[in-house]
């Protein structure tokens, strides 16, 4: 059970939608909100709004990849300081 008095937004960018989903479902089963973009265009739409307080982003997807998010993450005016993880399955 989540005992945050504050509800936190996760922002997860994943371009294969079964591990976005799976992704999902973990957070929200533990009490967390998730917006969800499936590649790194509709993740700087969603960055620039900056409503989320930590970013889950693959490494390499189609239109940006996790290093143009964490570039665009950290010089946000607003959002700079979101927590980032980053996941990839380079190397498996």
């Amino acid at each position: 059970m989540n005992y945050f008095l504050y509800m936190f937004n996760v922002l997860v960018i994943e371009d294969d939608s079964v591990m976005l989903k799976a992704i999902e479902y973990i957070l929200k089963k533990d009490g967390f909100n998730t917006i969800s973009a499936k590649n790194g265009k509709e993740a700087f739409e969603i960055i620039d709004s900056g409503s989320y307080d930590l970013v889950i982003t693959h490494l390499i997807m189609p239109f940006g990849s996790g290093m143009d998010v964490i570039s665009r993450v950290r010089n946000h005016p607003t959002a700079w300081s979101a927590g980032i993880i980053v996941i990839s399955a380079m190397g498996q």
